[in-house]
């Protein structure tokens, strides 16, 4: 499966059955990258960090909505093409 594929399977959030599987997938990718690790934060949420430095959460059930999500920081000079894609994206499914 590509990254691609678990952010929109994180992002459409769903049953605490779904959720576990959708984070076994993020753990999976943090895994297979150099230098990077998932900190959990309280019981539910991860801090993805690599070398120490936050680039990311994963976030479980963060509003009281029971959908997941996954945040990435990102360099300014590229948030328009990323929300340009995942907003194409969002249209497709």
């Amino acid at each position: 499966m590509n990254s691609r594929a678990v952010i929109n399977q994180v992002r459409s959030g769903g049953k605490s059955e779904q959720t576990a599987e959708r984070r076994k997938h993020v753990l999976a990718l943090i895994d297979a990258l150099p230098d990077v690790t998932a900190v959990p934060i309280g019981k539910r949420h991860l801090s993805l960090e690599a070398r120490g430095k936050r680039f990311g959460w994963f976030l479980n059930d963060h509003h009281g909505d029971g959908r997941a999500g996954l945040n990435l920081k990102t360099a300014k000079k590229n948030e328009q093409t990323i929300h340009l894609r995942l907003r194409g994206n969002m249209e497709e499914n």
